[in-house]
């Protein structure tokens, strides 16, 4: 990660500065403003991932998440792709002290430091799509991304085929389960069919139907 911060706020003394019209920034909640002020207050390139943010600001990863959406939306942070020299991409993460307009923040080189270029985590959990000259393009395993929610079409589908489950009322306790878990997925989709799919033989068991029953 790096920290990007106006030269006149660049000192090496034990005090964070942040300007005033990020402090008064009323797209930014009290969240997103103290997310904000504890990663402006590391040193440029500090690497740290949703975990370390959660247990720094002494929240849980939810909070965390909704403040960096917050941040993402009004141009503090800016999460873009890099590859080098024919390397897999990596997620480079900018942290600003000024809200950068889309063009600043999408191209350009950065001001101040240089990017962290390591194979971390990204912090909002999207897939990282990598390739090498042996396989096929394929997604990186991620925990569930945040705002997943499986589509319309999809719960019709599995309300199709499996039809004496509820399939609307399976998301809230598949999220939950797998949160709390900390699980990975290369296709959060196929995940949710699969715990439907489970939920239908459960029942079924519970139900005393053999396996070729009503499906």
């Amino acid at each position: 990660m790096s920290v990007h911060r106006l030269a006149k706020y660049q000192s090496d003394d034990p005090f964070t500065r942040v300007p005033n019209s990020a402090v008064n920034d009323d797209r930014l909640d009290l969240k997103a403003r103290g997310l904000l002020l504890l990663m402006l207050s590391l040193p440029d390139h500090w690497v740290f991932r949703e975990r370390n943010l959660a247990d720094k600001a002494g929240v849980g990863r939810e909070a965390v998440r909704s403040a960096m959406a917050k941040l993402i939306e009004a141009g503090y942070v800016v999460r873009r792709r890099e590859a080098e020299g024919g390397k897999p991409p990596v997620v480079v993460t900018e942290v600003y002290d000024t809200a950068q307009t889309p063009n600043l923040a999408e191209v350009g080189k950065p001001e101040v430091g240089k990017p962290d270029r390591r194979k971390t985590r990204p912090i909002s959990n999207e897939p990282v799509l990598v390739t090498n000259e042996k396989s096929n393009t394929r997604t990186r395993k991620t925990a569930v991304p945040s705002g997943w929610s499986p589509s319309d079409e999809l719960i019709q589908q599995l309300q199709d085929k499996f039809p004496r489950i509820v399939v609307a009322e399976q998301t809230d306790g598949f999220l939950d389960w797998h949160r709390s878990k900390g699980s990975k997925f290369a296709d959060w989709d196929a995940a949710f069919r699969n715990w439907v799919r489970n939920a239908d033989k459960f029942r079924r068991q519970n139900a005393g139907e053999k396996e070729g029953g009503w499906r």
